[in-house]
């Protein structure tokens, strides 16, 4: 029975350890509340009380389907996007999603 719990407790302290690259950020939620960023780098959260969600920071490209368009002097168009974007704030663009 000892060797079964400390298998257990020994796999409960292991799954704490996170690690994120260099391009990625954790945000660290304690009971639903948000505790700070972590990372890049190897950490460790208290398993089962801790939540981590993962944040990507490199740009990032959206491609913008076709759109057709008029112009001023009535000629039909159609206009291409491209869309640049990256995350500066791990932490405002992770808790700004919960608020709308």
């Amino acid at each position: 029975m000892l060797p079964f719990i400390a298998v257990v407790a020994l796999t409960i302290f292991l799954a704490g350890f996170k690690l994120d690259r260099e391009y990625q950020r954790g945000v660290i939620f304690r009971l639903g509340r948000i505790k700070g960023l972590r990372g890049p780098g190897l950490y460790w959260i208290i398993p089962l009380i801790d939540q981590k969600t993962q944040v990507d920071i490199r740009t990032k490209t959206v491609s913008i389907e076709p759109q057709e368009t008029v112009t001023a002097d009535s000629v039909t168009i159609k206009v291409n996007a491209v869309l640049y974007y990256r995350i500066t704030n791990p932490n405002f663009a992770i808790n700004t999603a919960f608020f709308r």
